[in-house]
Parts: C-alpha cells; structure tokens; sequence
C-alpha cells in the first residue's frame, strides 16, 4: 500500500483537473477515485453554469501548480458555438494537456485531444443495459460486495429517464482514469 501512495512522487506524473458543466459535476467524484487509483491527483475546478460557460470559466479560475491535465466532460448543448473549441484552446494556453470526455449524444467530430468516447461502454442514447466487463464484480468472491452483473450478463447503465445508473458513471471514470493513463 505505502509503495502505490508513493507511485506520483516517484514517478512526477502529472495531475489533474476536471472541467464541466453543473450536470457534468455529478460524474467528478467518481472520476477523483479512479485517477488517484492511477497515482495522479484530481481536482475539480471548473463547475460552469452550462456548457456554453466553460471555456470562459475555464480562462479565470485558479488551476493548482502541478496539474498538467485538464479533463474536460462535454455533454449536449445548444450554444451558438462549439463550446468544445473553446475549451481546448484555453487548456492549451494554460499550458494543460486536454482530454476531452465526450458523453452520448454530443457531436462526434475529430478532435486534436484525448478522446474519451462514453458511447463505447455505455451504448448509444436509449440503450440502458450494456455486458457485464471483466471488472465487474460476478460473485461472492468480491466479499459481499454488490454486483452490478445481472444473471443475463448484463449491466444496467442508465436509469429509465435515460440518466446515468451509478454503474454508468463508474464506467465513464474508468475509461477517463485509462485515458490519462
């Protein structure tokens, strides 16, 4: 345990910040969990109003020394401009790598960033159950933890108003926590 608290003062690998809208915040604690399980710290900085507001609040706030990344969660908007562009050019400029978690239903374009493609453990918009992952707890080996693995092999990621089940924004902070690595 002491040898993998010790693995980001040995290694100088970079932190992170996490940016995003209000309803984005909802996934940041579980993503704090899984990046500082990778040996890096996370912080979440950046809550704008809506997504249209997070390159601007991004622009003011106070990044911590130390934070190389910045995490950027980008869900559906309806802003006049792309607030994804924005973003990147103000990681950049702050000098942060941007890694960009792009949620269902947001545009799919290329991106000059990390890319974080939700769609790929949690389906398309309206699908709500996805397979079981090697991860995903099967049995009573796990100590009585709770598994998320139904007897169909399936794993319910989304809620039936088509929000995120809290084994939906797991997998969303592991494929975020693997991307940076």
């Amino acid at each position: 345990m002491l040898v993998w608290m010790l693995i980001p003062a040995v290694t100088e690998r970079g932190n992170v910040v996490l940016v995003g809208d209000a309803s984005a915040s909802a996934l940041f604690p579980a993503m704090i969990t899984h990046i500082r399980d990778n040996g890096r710290q996370a912080t979440p900085v950046v809550v704008a109003p809506s997504p249209c507001d997070i390159a601007d609040e991004l622009a003011v706030v106070d990044v911590p020394a130390g934070v190389d990344f910045a995490v950027i969660v980008i869900g559906p908007d309806d802003c006049s401009d792309d607030p994804t562009d924005g973003t990147l050019a103000v990681a950049r400029d702050r000098g942060l790598e941007p890694v960009v978690v792009r949620l269902p239903e947001t545009d799919r374009r290329d991106l000059d960033a990390i890319v974080v493609d939700t769609e790929v453990l949690l389906g398309e918009p309206g699908v709500r159950t996805r397979p079981c992952e090697w991860w995903d707890p099967v049995g009573p080996f796990f100590s009585g933890e709770r598994s998320p693995c139904g007897a169909d092999g399936l794993v319910v990621v989304r809620a039936p108003d088509g929000s995120l089940t809290d084994d939906g924004v797991q997998r969303v902070a592991r494929m975020t926590s693997a991307a940076i690595g």
